[in-house]
C-alpha cells in the first residue's frame, strides 16, 4: 500500500512539473516582447541592417505667377511649390528588425526567413557608420533621429503578399552597452493600432 502510495506522489509530481514547464514556455518576457492590438508576443532576436546614406536636399520655396489671356481677359495664377536648394546631407541609414520565435535574420542570404511576429524601424542615425543612440521621433523626412515603420503579427517569408502594418506615429529609444542593446518603443499604425515593447540583447 505504502508502495502503490509513493508511485502517486511522484505520478503527480512529474504532472506538475510538466504542467509548469508548458506554462514557462507560455510566459512572456518583458525584456523582450512586443504588445500587438493587446496581445503580446514574445521577441527571439534582433538584426541591424545598413543601407546606402539618406541623403537630404535643401528645398527653397517660391511663388510663380501664370498670366494668360481667357476669353479675351487678362487671368493671373498663382502658383507655390519648393526647388531644390544646394545644400545636401547624409544621415545614416539603418534598420532595427525585431523577430519572434520562428522568425530570424539569415545573415548569409541578407534578409529574414520564417514565420512570427515581428517589427522593423527605418532609422535615421546622426552618424553614418554607426547607428547613434538616443530617442528617435517619428518622421518620413529621414532628418537626423527620426524613423518609419512596419510591423506584423504574423509575418510569413513564404508569403509573397504580405501586407504588413504601416507605422503613423511614435518614438523608439535606442540604448547601447557594450555589444548590448536595450530598445524601447512606443507607436500607432495608420488605423490606429497601439504597438509597443521593449528588447534587450544583442543585435
Amino acid at each position: 500500500m505504502k508502495k502503490k502510495y509513493l508511485w502517486g506522489v511522484a505520478f503527480c509530481m512529474l504532472v506538475c512539473i510538466w504542467g509548469c514547464s508548458d506554462q514557462d514556455d507560455n510566459l512572456i518576457n518583458p525584456d523582450k516582447m512586443i504588445q500587438m492590438y493587446g496581445y503580446p508576443y514574445n521577441l527571439q532576436s534582433g538584426v541591424i541592417w545598413q543601407s546606402n546614406p539618406n541623403a537630404i536636399v535643401s528645398s527653397i520655396p517660391y511663388i510663380y505667377e501664370d498670366t494668360y489671356e481667357k476669353g479675351g481677359t487678362m487671368v493671373t495664377d498663382r502658383v507655390e511649390g519648393f526647388r531644390a536648394g544646394d545644400e545636401r546631407i547624409e544621415t545614416g541609414n539603418f534598420m532595427i528588425s525585431l523577430y519572434e520565435t520562428g522568425l530570424y535574420g539569415n545573415m548569409e542570404l541578407e534578409k529574414a526567413q520564417g514565420e512570427g511576429a515581428c517589427i522593423c524601424f527605418h532609422l535615421a542615425s546622426p552618424e553614418l557608420g554607426e547607428l547613434a543612440p538616443g530617442k528617435y521621433v517619428f518622421g518620413a523626412d529621414k532628418e537626423p533621429y527620426t524613423f518609419i515603420g512596419y510591423c506584423s503579427s504574423d509575418y510569413n517569408t513564404q508569403n509573397k503578399e504580405n501586407i504588413p502594418a504601416v507605422l503613423s506615429e511614435g518614438e523608439v529609444t535606442v540604448e547601447k552597452n557594450g555589444d548590448k542593446y536595450r530598445v524601447v518603443f512606443q507607436c500607432k499604425t495608420t488605423f490606429g493600432g497601439d504597438i509597443t515593447g521593449e528588447y534587450n540583447g544583442t543585435l
